[in-house]
């Protein structure tokens, strides 16, 4: 969805809030509304009562003033004072596109203290022609050979270690109907599913537990489930719901960590960039040990457990309490930014938008970002929302992103 479609709908839902849209204007937004599940799932969000109250929350601090007269100015509209709150259309407008997730102009609620008017820097590339990465997931089979999903039709891709290898769409699913897959002596073999940047996958293993990786991220497991334990290996960031078998536990092990659970719901993050092993309970309980000094912590839920992943020194693994819904918010398939670390921000650009293989900075920057939006929009809308604070700009290079104060 383009920016400038953005504005008009949302607009149009204000007029329509206000009880000042035409009729012409009610068709032209009921058409839209019935183009995609997509769009519909938009407006339903932009309405949400609950959803529209917590973005105001987050719109507090902003000078409301400025981020008015800036959405009027972008979007060539006659100038006019901020309003009393009840009828004030700028915040709704900048709370409804939050809760739908699709950030635009000057519903940024970004700020965290108000910032002197900066003069507008030239027009620059800003990325509008980058898309977020087609899913270019792979599955390596044990006998080395490796599928590209997206090349696939839905159907049987392949019969390996006595499970059926079944393509739902962007779903992989293993199937061992027969007892051959669950016997002892049967030789293990093993899958790899694997997503470049750009790409994210789910699976549902041979015991039925589900697993959704995101993007530049890696799972081996076995094609079946033998012996005492079910063992899986991980690099990069992944979802488990886990199937409950209280005699065969499930092992998770991913760098200096391992995650041992019998059945419950949990993320794991550890990308080699990154200095900690993150591992964060949604339900259940899980036992997380520091492979290295063999130090352990069992997590209760909307608990996260930190490893370092850069330190040879032993100590206890440090808990917090942490917003489990923003952890996992890109499962669902949204950034949250939570006052994140500007470079930070950006690795998950470059994570996520392919097209992107390098991001420089021309001086160091220590800024704080929050903001939530669907993944799905072009890298251009995401960079706007950041400099809606006027605390950054950016200038997209071919595959480079340049990051100016």
């Amino acid at each position: 969805m383009h920016e400038a479609a953005i504005n008009s709908i949302v607009a149009l839902l204000l007029k329509q809030q206000q009880g000042e849209i035409t009729a012409i204007e009610q068709q032209e937004l009921d058409t839209w509304i019935g183009a995609s599940a997509a769009n519909r799932q938009f407006v339903e969000r932009c309405l949400d009562r609950d959803q529209v109250a917590t973005s105001l929350e987050q719109l507090d601090t902003v000078d409301e003033a400025a981020a008015w007269q800036r959405f009027l100015k972008k979007n060539n509209l006659p100038t006019a004072p901020v309003v009393p709150i009840r009828k004030r259309p700028w915040r709704w407008l900048a709370a409804a596109a939050v809760a739908g997730l699709l950030a635009t102009g000057a519903w940024l609620y970004l700020n965290n203290r108000s910032q002197p008017a900066k003069p507008d820097i030239m027009t620059v590339n800003k990325g509008e022609n980058i898309l977020p990465g087609t899913n270019k997931a792979t599955l390596t089979l044990s006998d080395g050979r490796i599928i590209t999903l997206s090349d696939q039709q839905d159907g049987v891709l392949a019969q390996d270690g006595g499970a059926a290898v079944n393509k739902k769409g962007d779903l992989l699913e293993y199937d061992t109907k027969s007892d051959a897959g669950n016997n002892d002596n049967t030789p293990v073999t093993y899958n790899t599913a694997q997503t470049p940047r750009g790409s994210t996958i789910s699976l549902t293993l041979p015991d039925k537990t589900k697993v959704w990786l995101n993007a530049d991220a890696s799972l081996r497991f076995p094609t079946s489930f033998a012996g005492t334990t079910r063992q899986v290996e991980l690099t990069g960031e992944a979802y488990f719901e886990v199937a409950k078998n209280a005699a065969k536990p499930f092992i998770v092990t991913t760098g200096d960590a391992q995650v041992k659970v019998l059945g419950t719901h949990f993320n794991i993050r550890n990308y080699a960039s990154e200095a900690l092993v993150k591992t964060t309970l949604l339900e259940g309980s899980v036992e997380v040990t520091a492979i290295q000094d063999d130090k352990k912590v069992v997590l209760k839920p909307a608990q996260q457990a930190l490893i370092s992943t850069r330190s040879n020194i032993s100590h206890l693994i440090p808990v917090q309490t942490v917003d489990v819904e923003n952890v996992v918010a890109w499962k669902s398939g949204y950034f949250d930014f939570k006052s994140m670390p500007l470079p930070d921000i950006m690795q998950e650009v470059k994570r996520w938008y392919s097209d992107i293989e390098e991001i420089e900075f021309e001086t160091p920057s220590t800024e704080r970002f929050s903001a939530t939006l669907s993944r799905n929009v072009p890298l251009s809308t995401l960079l706007k929302v950041l400099e809606e604070t006027d605390r950054v700009h950016f200038e997209v290079k071919g595959k480079r992103i340049i990051v100016r104060p």
